[in-house]
């Protein structure tokens, strides 16, 4: 299980999302292609 960490640039508010390895890789690519979020972290829990 991995924790992603996203910010929000237009509120500012950070969010936790949890994924499976593989999953993670495709919602960070997502998070690049939205300009109005930011990865913080992403870690292996």
């Amino acid at each position: 299980m991995c924790q992603l960490v996203l910010k929000n640039g237009q509120t500012g508010l950070e969010t936790a999302e949890y994924y499976c390895k593989a999953h993670l890789v495709l919602r960070i690519w997502e998070v690049e292609n939205d300009s109005t979020l930011q990865a913080v972290s992403a870690e292996q829990l």
